[in-house]
C-alpha cells in the first residue's frame, strides 16, 4: 500500500445504519478468520486468506491479507471496482489486497486500494447496534463516480454477507444465554486470535463476577488475561 497517499484521503460519504445484533458479535464477525472463505465467494479465489499477517497490541489488531498467485474474481461487484481501479489507476497491485484496523473496543479501519474506510459501532440495546460508517477516496479519484460507486458496492457486498453470519451467531448465543447454557472452547491460535485479544480486552475493561455482575467500572482492573502478541504470520 505504498501507493496510497494518507494525507490526500478524502472524505465522500456517511453511511449510518442498524443492525440487530449485539455490538460484540459485530465486531467478533469482523475479527474471525474461520468464515472469511466459507461467506466471502473473493476470498476462495482473489484473496488469499490462507495466509493473513496480523499484529497484535493491547488496545487494537492489524491485519493484512494477500492476493492470491492467481487471482480470481467471483462477483461482479468486485469485478466493477478492479475494472474501474484498472481504468483510473492501471494494473491492480499484487501485495496487499486490504489492511483492516480494528482499534478497541469500537472502531474499524478498512484499507484497499485508493480508498478506506472507517466504522464506527455503537451499542443501542442489547440485540441492536447502530454502524457510522465513512467512505474516503484519494483526492485525484475523487470525481469519479463511477470509481466510487463501485467500490461502494463491493463494500455492501461484502457487508451483506457478513449480516447473514453476525444474526446468526447473535441468535445462537441469546438461545444458549436464554436456556442457561454457555458454550466455549479453545480459540484456534491464528483463524480465531482476533477475537480472543477483544474478548480479554472486554474482560479486563469491564471485569464480571463469577455470578455474572459488574464489578467497578470501566477500566477497573488492569490485568492482562493474555500476553501482547507481536506480528503473527501463519504458514
Amino acid at each position: 500500500f505504498t501507493n496510497i497517499n494518507f494525507e490526500k484521503l478524502r472524505f465522500y460519504a456517511h453511511d449510518p445504519f442498524f443492525v440487530k445484533v449485539n455490538w460484540k458479535s459485530y465486531m467478533d464477525t469482523f475479527l474471525d478468520n474461520y468464515h472469511l472463505e466459507a461467506y466471502h465467494p473473493n476470498f476462495r479465489t482473489f484473496f488469499d486468506s490462507r495466509y493473513i499477517e496480523s499484529i497484535f497490541r493491547d488496545d487494537f489488531i492489524v491485519q493484512a491479507i494477500h492476493l492470491r498467485e492467481k487471482p480470481q474474481i467471483k462477483t461482479s461487484a468486485l469485478r466493477e471496482y478492479i475494472d474501474c481501479y484498472s481504468k483510473y489507476v492501471g494494473k491492480f497491485p499484487e501485495d496487499y489486497g486490504a489492511v483492516w484496523l480494528c482499534i478497541y473496543p469500537n472502531i474499524i479501519i478498512e484499507i484497499y486500494q485508493c480508498f478506506a474506510l472507517v466504522a464506527v459501532v455503537i451499542p443501542e440495546s442489547i440485540d441492536t447496534c447502530s454502524i457510522h460508517e465513512y467512505r474516503l477516496v484519494e483526492e485525484q479519484f475523487s470525481q469519479h463516480q463511477d470509481f466510487l460507486n463501485a467500490f461502494d458496492q463491493y463494500m455492501y457486498e461484502i457487508e451483506y454477507e457478513d449480516h447473514d453470519l453476525m444474526t446468526k451467531i447473535h441468535q445462537g448465543r441469546k438461545a444458549l444465554y436464554q436456556q442457561g447454557q454457555q458454550h466455549c472452547g479453545p480459540y484456534h491460535p491464528t483463524k480465531e486470535a482476533g477475537q480472543q485479544q477483544f474478548h480479554d480486552y472486554i474482560r479486563r475493561m469491564i471485569p464480571v463476577s463469577l455470578d455474572g455482575n459488574i464489578l467497578g467500572g470501566l477500566g477497573a482492573s488492569k490485568k492482562t488475561v493474555s500476553p501482547t502478541m507481536d506480528v503473527v504470520k501463519p504458514s
